[in-house]
């Protein structure tokens, strides 16, 4: 799409010089900007679909920046396709739409030459065609993720804000606690408090030495239960078990795919540690 002009002038020499390329003496005659728009705006939506698939196709994927994975994929098909951004931010459709105003492209058949124009209401016309591929991406996703508000609640131990204050006290740090403690059985109260003792050090072995969100709670983990001194200041009864399922999620895992199916997905057998 980048190189559409090189592709229009290849495609006209093919259909000059070779008497078998009647496909692309066709294609060139039922061309129109409408279509190359639509081809741009596709080619955008298959870009923004590749960076999601990417994500939870990774074995190390962190289940607590699902929630922000997600909601930036369906924010970015809303912004492109249904308010019509996709003409203005960097991208296939928007060069489409340029190459279009600057009258480069023309389409040569049957010794007759169509100058490839923008008429009113294309552009509109062609993000319309695209209102139900965003409903099914967003039906997808709901199908794929039918626990999603359970993994949403993950994000509590996303400590890429780097906010100390905020994530303890905010209304959706707390809901989120609740829906882990309900989903595995803690008690609510408990385990928001013992996150709260626990994340300012696995904060602080984030940003100490570097480490992604996972490698920094099974540190904070080992330095506050390494004796019986400091595990009585730092209780994680409760928070273990979060942790546990935490660590051991991955969207790509054959397991997973049970464990979308069953609201005790969750549950860590009582002989197994993942923190070690």
């Amino acid at each position: 799409m980048l190189h559409i002009k090189s592709f229009f002038r290849v495609l006209h020499r093919v259909a000059s010089l070779r008497a078998d390329a009647a496909w692309a003496r066709k294609w060139l005659a039922n061309i129109t900007s409408k279509k190359l728009l639509i081809l741009g705006l596709a080619a955008d939506g298959a870009d923004s679909l590749m960076q999601l698939t990417r994500f939870l196709d990774a074995e190390s994927v962190d289940p607590s920046l699902l929630n922000q994975e997600i909601g930036n994929f369906a924010r970015e098909l809303h912004t492109q396709f249904l308010h019509g951004k996709a003409w203005e931010i960097e991208g296939y459709a928007k060069h489409i739409l340029q190459t279009l105003r600057s009258g480069a492209l023309y389409s040569l058949t049957q010794g007759q030459c169509h100058q490839l124009v923008l008429h009113p209401g294309v552009c509109e016309a062609a993000l319309r065609e695209f209102k139900p591929w965003v409903q099914i991406c967003e039906s997808v996703c709901r199908a794929e993720f039918p626990h999603f508000d359970i993994f949403n609640s993950m994000l509590v131990f996303n400590l890429n804000d780097g906010n100390r204050g905020a994530a303890s006290t905010s209304a959706e740090a707390c809901q989120c606690l609740k829906r882990i403690a309900l989903a595995l059985d803690l008690d609510p109260f408990a385990f928001k408090t013992e996150w709260e003792r626990m994340r300012p050090v696995a904060l602080a072995q984030k940003e100490k030495a570097q480490m992604d969100n996972r490698d920094a709670w099974k540190e904070a983990f080992r330095l506050t239960q390494k004796n019986s001194h400091i595990k009585n200041k730092y209780a994680a009864e409760h928070l273990q078990k979060a942790l546990q399922a935490y660590i051991c999620w991955s969207p790509s895992s054959p397991l997973s795919r049970h464990w979308y199916r069953h609201s005790s997905f969750l549950a860590v057998p009582e002989n197994v540690n993942l923190l070690n």
